[in-house]
């Protein structure tokens, strides 16, 4: 039998995965190299981009709220419920980004800092 939890991870891994993709399109879109820190690809954002990604990371967030309170009971199974499936998604995130573009070059690297030419 399927656990909640195990949904749960699937659906943040899923998740992780079709964001990966779109932030390699953006990237793209925008010139930018598959090895620019998050530092340097702001930089690179106009304005008007930005805020719309911004957009896309708050609504990321309303998502795992709301697959949270629909999976939960209690108020403390649905944080629980939250929290789980944010791991899986950030996690997962990262590792569609390597898959994909390499980056971040290691998991140890800051998403901030410049990477050493």
């Amino acid at each position: 039998m399927i656990t909640k939890l195990t949904l749960l991870a699937f659906f943040g891994i899923a998740m992780a995965h079709l964001e990966g993709v779109v932030v390699v399109y953006l990237r793209k879109s925008l010139g930018m190299l598959d090895s620019d820190s998050n530092k340097e690809s702001i930089g690179k954002f106009p304005e008007r981009y930005l805020k719309i990604e911004m957009t896309r990371e708050a609504a990321t967030i309303i998502m795992l709220v709301l697959i949270a309170w629909l999976a939960g009971g209690s108020w403390i199974e649905k944080g629980v419920f939250f929290l789980w499936t944010f791991a899986f998604w950030d996690l997962f995130y990262y590792v569609s980004l390597f898959i994909l573009i390499k980056w971040p070059p290691k998991f140890t690297t800051n998403r901030f800092t410049i990477p050493d030419s």
